[in-house]
């Protein structure tokens, strides 16, 4: 989970920037000066058609499942909700980035890497 701001990095905060490919990526996209790293998880897709769910904070949440010919769905969870779903292509070597609406000078992404 990744959080764009054009806020200095709070010095109370665990949060790290994010690594510079990654921050270009998202910053020719998105108008954000900065990007955090908030909470990264990582898991192991192994059976096509089970969804597995992974909790990024107390609001959101990620699900993937893994379908035919190689593709994932993901869907973006906020307080429950399917807030974004997206079918990705496994062939593909580029990260799939989700974002949600922009609010109080920020916004959340959600940056998922399958390989």
């Amino acid at each position: 989970m990744i959080w764009g701001t054009d806020e200095a990095k709070p010095a109370a905060k665990n949060l790290n920037e994010v690594d510079a490919k990654l921050r270009d990526r998202l910053a020719n996209v998105f108008k954000w000066k900065n990007y955090f790293e908030v909470n990264r998880q990582s898991a192991t897709l192994s059976a096509v058609a089970k969804m597995q769910s992974l909790k990024l904070s107390d609001d959101c949440s990620v699900e993937v499942k893994l379908l035919p010919d190689n593709v994932a769905e993901v869907r973006l969870m906020g307080k429950g909700k399917a807030r974004v779903t997206r079918l990705h292509s496994l062939a593909k070597s580029e990260a799939l980035v989700l974002a949600g609406d922009d609010k109080n000078k920020s916004a959340w992404f959600v940056v998922l890497n399958f390989n």
